[in-house]
């Protein structure tokens, strides 16, 4: 009986120290978990203040709204190359929904392998009942720029563009833990 209260009291303390260890090494886990969370959100955020400005004058451009005017079918077409180098060169940093809804945000507003040798062409129209891109662009229209436009059988509506930017804003807002604002 005294063999077994010595056993028992010695192993009190063993098992207080063996839990205390136990629960130092969880919580230096959970806080590097917790720090390298911190530093992915610091890593998109980064990133997200790049794509959205060039995201919205996208949205613009094919929307007939805001700034519209102000752009060339050329500096679109950059904006589409730097937003798909941006995010394809940092597909890690993302999950996979937002990349789906960049993916069909661009497909929207995009027609890709019209031909070879052919440049993606911007599903959208020259001329609406919202202006004439040639006469409203402030400074000298190229002619160059009638074949980055697709014929109007491809062309792409403004409420599936609207949904398209909607859900892609939706999406990189999540990536950050931030929900979209109301309509």
């Amino acid at each position: 009986m005294e063999i077994a209260k010595l056993v028992v009291a010695a192993l009190t303390p063993l098992s207080v120290a063996l839990i205390g260890v136990l629960l130092a090494r969880s919580s230096r886990r959970f806080e590097h978990s917790r720090w390298l969370n911190q530093k992915l959100i610091e890593k998109r955020i980064e990133l997200l203040s790049e794509a959205l400005p060039k995201l919205n004058d996208l949205y613009c451009y094919f929307s007939w709204v805001g700034t519209w005017a102000s752009f060339s079918p050329a500096e679109m077409l950059q904006h589409k190359r730097d937003l798909d180098r941006l995010f394809h060169a940092n597909r890690a940093f993302f999950t996979a929904p937002a990349l789906t809804a960049y993916n069909a945000f661009i497909g929207a507003l995009f027609e890709h392998y019209s031909a070879p040798g052919i440049g993606a062409c911007l599903r959208t129209e020259m001329v609406s009942d919202d202006g004439d891109r040639r006469s409203a662009y402030p400074k000298a229209w190229e002619e160059k720029w009638k074949a980055m436009f697709t014929d109007p059988s491809s062309h792409t509506s403004r409420s599936t563009i609207k949904k398209a930017y909607a859900e892609v804003v939706a999406k990189l807002g999540a990536e950050v833990s931030i929900e979209p604002a109301g309509p």
